[in-house]
């Protein structure tokens, strides 16, 4: 998640947020842009907003600080190498606080960029996605390279 590359690897706009439950639209901005399966990835995903430029519409930042506890459970440079070189065994039961993550209407764009489809992370506590609201919209750098790739 996040490293440091100038590119980002999606568009993402929170859709909805239902108690545990938060759907997220993504489209593929580079043949990089892989939609992964994981629990990592999903947590990077729902944390990203904690750290980047969020907006309320291009070129309109979000009204107020994104905050919220999942920033005390994670750390942002952990969460980078772990999508890199993988999560050391003794951390994954951390990852746990996700309970389910699926994609619902994947579509294909030309050549594999521009792919759509919708993140659905449901966690374990609804706090831990409260700081997530429809309408949100930021650039992401999130991945996994030892999630599970679809499509």
């Amino acid at each position: 998640m996040l490293p440091p590359m100038s590119t980002p690897l999606y568009a993402m706009r929170v859709v909805e947020v239902a108690g545990d439950t938060v759907r997220i639209e993504m489209v593929s901005t580079c043949e990089a842009g892989c939609f992964t399966e994981s629990n990592l990835f999903a947590v990077a995903a729902i944390y990203e907003p904690l750290h980047e430029i969020v907006y309320s519409r291009p070129g309109v930042r979000w009204p107020q600080a994104v905050q919220g506890p999942l920033r005390s459970l994670f750390d942002l440079e952990e969460l980078i190498e772990w999508g890199g070189g993988g999560v050391p065994p003794q951390e994954v039961p951390r990852l746990g606080i996700v309970r389910e993550v699926a994609y619902e209407g994947l579509r294909h764009g030309p050549r594999g960029s521009g792919d759509v489809a919708t993140l659905r992370v449901r966690v374990s506590d609804p706090t831990l996605v409260a700081h997530l609201a429809p309408g949100m919209l930021w650039d992401s750098y999130t991945f996994d390279d030892e999630g599970e790739m679809l499509g």
